[in-house]
């Protein structure tokens, strides 16, 4: 597929599946969401710990899908101002829902694309922050999309990209790369759907016992159908950084980690691993704790 291919697959996949989905009364939903909101919270707070200027200042999320999360930002740091960013009509209604129904007043929900030649004229920046949480990834040009953020940042402004991890996202690439042989043609979500279900009703996929216990089809889609997916190790993160001049600052899951290294460590161990400059614990913590999702904030050079 060309890029602008992907782009329209990626697209047509997030209206027919917003994500998060928004379920009121689903209580699995409500639970998720408040977790969600939570780690928009200590996002907020490691942030702005490394930078209290932010207070105050101008925030986009780029690809902010029903706006929980951002919600946390704008609760938590003083005075900002947000904006978040968000290609699905669906997710940006619920998101502009959300916000009246939590009394947030500092945020507000732009529609529109990262990779859009024209975003500049949609949105008021510069921005002395920029996020963007499980959404680079998803781009036909992941590069170009991070490019086109940071012409929309301030010097000497923050950025903080998410993005899929490498060893964290083994179960759902074992997935991914099944239902491809199964069924190929990836418009076909009837059938990857019914795929899917099947192979987590067994519990177990080659031998791995799956952990999710998720069935709703947006979260199925999102976790193990994207049409685009493309996923990091660490050190492909900071490579990403310094070739585009940003300063890496920190790691959020790897600094969160630092504080309980005799969880992932055998005791004998952990005095040699604290020895370790930063990036080599950063390293040892990844192949340790295997992220998810690999949250790096850096400052624009």
């Amino acid at each position: 597929m060309t890029m602008d291919e992907i782009t329209k697959k990626v697209e047509n996949m997030y209206i027919h599946f917003p994500y998060p989905p928004d379920h009121a009364k689903d209580r699995f939903w409500k639970k998720r969401n408040k977790k969600t909101f939570q780690r928009g919270c200590r996002l907020a707070e490691w942030l702005l710990g490394l930078d209290p200027t932010l207070a105050g200042g101008k925030h986009l999320d780029a690809g902010s899908g029903t706006g929980i999360r951002l919600i946390g930002y704008a609760k938590t740091i003083p005075d900002i101002h947000c904006t978040g960013l968000e290609m699905s009509p669906e997710s940006k209604k619920h998101a502009v829902a959300n916000a009246k129904a939590m009394d947030v007043d500092n945020i507000k929900f732009v529609q529109g694309n990262i990779l859009d030649e024209n975003l500049s004229q949609k949105l008021d920046g510069p921005y002395d922050l920029i996020t963007s949480h499980g959404v680079i990834h998803h781009l036909s040009d992941p590069a170009g999309g991070l490019s086109r953020l940071l012409t929309l940042l301030k010097p000497n402004g923050i950025i903080m990209i998410s993005l899929y991890g490498t060893f964290g996202r083994h179960e759902p690439d074992m997935v991914r790369r099944a239902v491809s042989l199964l069924e190929p043609d990836t418009e076909k979500y009837e059938k990857r759907l019914r795929i899917v279900r099947e192979l987590i009703s067994k519990k177990k996929l080659f031998g791995k016992k799956l952990k999710t216990k998720f069935k709703d089809d947006a979260y199925i889609v999102d976790a193990y159908l994207h049409v685009q997916e493309i996923n990091y190790t660490l050190d492909e993160v900071l490579d990403i950084y310094n070739g585009n001049n940003i300063q890496p600052l920190s790691w959020f899951e790897g600094e969160n980690a630092r504080k309980d290294l005799d969880k992932l460590l055998p005791e004998s161990l952990v005095d040699d691993a604290r020895a370790l400059c930063d990036l080599d614990l950063w390293r040892l913590i990844e192949v340790r704790k295997r992220p998810y999702m690999l949250a790096v904030a850096g400052r624009k050079k």
